[in-house]
């Protein structure tokens, strides 16, 4: 299997009303499905601009040794190849013009074992927790 997805849903932008305090309104957020929260910190004028909040992704890769399980509604498949060659295949066209400095992409988490799926590196650290090599949420390709 290749990972090919047949269907693209497209995100929802959402602008809502300026709060000093963002963390506090998306907080009922926090317990949906990959949730997750870009923080531009903006406390003071001239700081931070954007706050990027995202949740219950239509598409999710996750990479743990050779193989990423993609993951679109109900279906699983399991690939083997570049867990970034598959992100980068649903990441679909770059969108111009568009007003936002973060017009599309994924939002998610790359450890640092994810580099042993091309160099071979001495296992040093025992294994104490269970990391995902990349979990990551995107849309569906195009």
């Amino acid at each position: 299997m290749d990972g090919t997805v047949t269907h693209r849903t497209q995100p929802q932008r959402v602008e809502v009303e300026y709060w000093p305090d963002t963390a506090l309104r998306v907080q009922r957020l926090a317990a949906r499905p990959w949730f997750a929260f870009l923080d531009s910190c903006r406390f003071t004028a001239g700081s931070g601009r954007y706050d990027i909040v995202a949740w219950d992704p239509p598409v999710r890769l996750r990479t743990a040794g050779t193989t990423t399980l993609v993951e679109e509604g109900d279906t699983q498949q399991r690939v083997a190849g570049d867990p970034f060659a598959l992100l980068r295949a649903r990441l679909g066209p770059t969108i111009e013009p568009f007003e936002l400095p973060f017009c599309g992409g994924a939002i998610g988490a790359f450890s640092y074992d994810l580099v042993r799926r091309w160099e071979s590196l001495p296992v040093r650290a025992a294994r104490d927790i269970e990391v995902l090599a990349q979990s990551v949420p995107s849309a569906p390709p195009p």
